[in-house]
């Protein structure tokens, strides 16, 4: 009876585990100045170079995943924000030789922003890049899954949950 206990007392503790690591959190980067939607384990990475500092975040549900990074320039992009979104996103089309499905300009509140669908690996992978400017900072969020098993809902859930901190 002690052991049927025991194993009841572990499998709900195992179920209860599992199911808060599979809700979805508002992770914040003070550093970096963005916040996010994210789910399961966030892994992190900072990188200081002379001229800027690049904070990382990545993580995965199933078969999508999440790339989100913010770049500290130390100096103001503002003046040059048109120009650095298209090299933004050409420096990355170009660095994983892929074709771009649809390209837009769009506004994140007063944040302007660059958007590209990109289908890659023999178009059986499909990414959505968007990259944003504001200030010193530039911003970038890659979505990335097979094709088949994008999930679209939740790719924009994720995407509109980003936000430019102050």
């Amino acid at each position: 009876m002690k052991k049927l206990f025991f194993l009841f007392i572990t499998i709900i503790f195992v179920t209860v585990n599992s199911q808060a690591q599979d809700k979805w959190t508002s992770y914040t980067s003070d550093l970096g100045k963005f916040s996010i939607a994210t789910i399961g384990i966030v892994d992190e990475n900072t990188k200081e170079d002379e001229d800027k500092i690049t904070y990382k975040i990545n993580f995965t549900n199933g078969s999508m995943n999440y790339l989100m990074s913010s770049v500290n320039h130390h100096s103001d992009l503002e003046e040059f924000v048109d120009d650095l979104l298209s090299v933004s996103l050409n420096a990355f089309t170009e660095a994983v030789k892929v074709t771009r499905e649809n390209e837009e300009d769009f506004y994140l509140g007063n944040v302007k922003g660059k958007y590209a669908v990109i289908i890659f690996q023999e178009e059986t992978i499909r990414l959505e890049y968007y990259t944003y400017i504001k200030g010193s900072y530039q911003y970038q969020l890659a979505i990335y899954s097979e094709k088949d098993s994008y999930d679209q809902e939740e790719a924009d859930l994720v995407n509109i949950s980003f936000r430019v901190l102050d």
